[in-house]
């Protein structure tokens, strides 16, 4: 199972505190009703607050998801550039809504694509580690 989330989250400012506390209420509830579930947390991409400044609480949710041992986790937000990846000169710049939250459907693909390559680099390591 891969949960893909924080964004919208963010907005409510909540603290990375209590964003890991609900992420893992949730992915306790997932393991009561599937126990055998792996679960894949990709953390949030950068996004932007009033479109014109970098949303720090994607930041500190990142830090925080990045320390968890219990769980695997993908770095939407690193591998994405950061904040500066969807600044004026960033890669992702284009690709980003006008509201700096969402992304355009090339955003997206781009997530997908990032993270397929990721995922897919990280099979074909370990596939060769087993033999």
């Amino acid at each position: 199972i891969i949960l893909s989330f924080g964004t919208n989250e963010s907005f409510g400012k909540i603290s990375d505190t209590e964003y890991i506390y609900q992420l893992k209420e949730f992915t306790n509830n997932i393991k009561v009703l599937n126990p055998n579930a792996v679960i894949l947390v990709m953390t949030p991409p950068p996004s932007m607050f009033r479109r014109r400044r970098p949303n720090t609480f994607i930041v500190d949710y990142t830090t925080a998801l990045m320390t968890l041992n219990d769980m695997p986790v993908w770095d939407l937000f690193t591998r994405m550039g950061g904040a500066a990846g969807i600044g004026p000169r960033g890669e992702y710049a284009g690709m980003i809504a006008r509201d700096k939250v969402h992304y355009t459907v090339s955003g997206y693909q781009a997530q997908g694509s990032l993270f397929v390559s990721d995922f897919m680099s990280a099979y074909n390591y370990f596939k060769k580690q087993k033999h």
